[in-house]
């Protein structure tokens, strides 16, 4: 008898309104490490991972949250 581990990569995008995104990424054959998964998830499904080392799925992949700046009042710089 033989066991395997499969990678799997979740999603890391977080909503106040609705929580932890539950998709998770794998790959149908073995997969060495979770850098060749992230290329291949990348490559063939859509997937993207952040400069800030989260992962997201393709729903979220072009969500982008907003800056700093962004949330910040534009009557206050006034």
């Amino acid at each position: 008898m033989s066991a395997d581990a499969y990678l799997v990569i979740r999603c890391d995008h977080r909503d106040p309104a609705d929580g932890q995104c539950d998709a998770e990424g794998h790959w149908p054959v073995r997969v060495a490490h979770h850098t060749e998964l992230r290329r291949l998830l990348r490559l063939h499904r859509g997937w993207r991972r952040t400069r800030t080392g989260d992962d997201l799925c393709p729903q979220h992949a072009h969500t982008t949250p907003p800056s700093p700046a962004q949330e910040a009042d534009p009557t206050e710089s006034r």
